[in-house]
Formats: C-alpha cells, sequence, structure tokens
C-alpha cells in the first residue's frame, strides 16, 4: 500500500472527501503492484474493489454539493457516472481475458490529477467560498451578519 499518487495539491479542503480520495490513490498504488505480480485475479478484485469505493463514496460527495446547492451537480454527477461505467467496462474486458491494466491505471491516473485537482477543486473552492460567505448574495450575508 502506498501513497506516492497522492499530493497536497490533491486536497479539497473537504476531510472526509480528501479520505475518499486519498483510498483511490492507495488502490491504484495496489492495482499497480499487482500488475507488476501479473496477478490477474487480483487486478479483477482490485476494478471491483475501486467500483464499490467510488459507489460507496460518490454519493456522499454528491450529497455535499446538494447541500451547498452547487450549481454544477448534476455535471458533476454525470462524470462520475461515466467514470465508473468506464471502470465496469475495464473489468468485462478483464474477465474476458484482455490486459487493460495499462489504460486503467492511466486513466485512474488522469482521474486523480484532472477530475479530483479541477472539478473537485472546483467545487471545494464554491463551498469554501459559500461557508465564508463570500459566494453568490455573500455580500448580504455578511452586511447582516451571518457570516
Amino acid at each position: 500500500m502506498g501513497l506516492h499518487y497522492w499530493h497536497q495539491s490533491m486536497e479539497t479542503g473537504l476531510p472526509t472527501i480528501d479520505d475518499y480520495h486519498r483510498k483511490l490513490a492507495e488502490y491504484l498504488s495496489d492495482l499497480e503492484n499487482a500488475m507488476a505480480d501479473d496477478n490477474r485475479p487480483f487486478i479483477g478484485a482490485m476494478i471491483l474493489e475501486i467500483i464499490e469505493h467510488l459507489e460507496a463514496t460518490f454519493p456522499y460527495e454528491e450529497e455535499v454539493m446538494r447541500e451547498f446547492d452547487y450549481p454544477m451537480v448534476e455535471d458533476h454527477i454525470r462524470v462520475h457516472e461515466s467514470f465508473i461505467n468506464r471502470l465496469r467496462t475495464y473489468s468485462e474486458r478483464h474477465s474476458r481475458g484482455e490486459d487493460i491494466s495499462r489504460k486503467l491505471t492511466y486513466d485512474i491516473k488522469i482521474w486523480l490529477t484532472n477530475h479530483i485537482q479541477l472539478q473537485d477543486g472546483n467545487y471545494a473552492k464554491f463551498i469554501s467560498d459559500k461557508k465564508r460567505g463570500k459566494g453568490p448574495l455573500g455580500w448580504v450575508r455578511r452586511l447582516l451578519g451571518a457570516t
């Protein structure tokens, strides 16, 4: 287990969500170890484990976005669904005997860097700003002393 795919720039400032993302980075490290050992059964199990992890964590992330009225929540949900569907496709291809390991790890690496840093970073900033009264109508909240 390792976190060599995790770095501070990926932190959203939302501790539970950051923990979920760190776990995904651990899964990626485990997956690469299984690839190095050519452990096909473990690779298949890891793909399913990653899917289960995301299916368990995405709803929490989406609920946080809804709670703070994040305007891009529906688009973000579609991105989540698309990623899970891609992982399911990888799982099916792996089950048929295809070597999908490199493509799969590449996809997860891209997800860790692009999705978490950019898309999750956007909603995390939105939430942070809203908590501090800097979002839409934040000036009204500050004026009324409700910051």
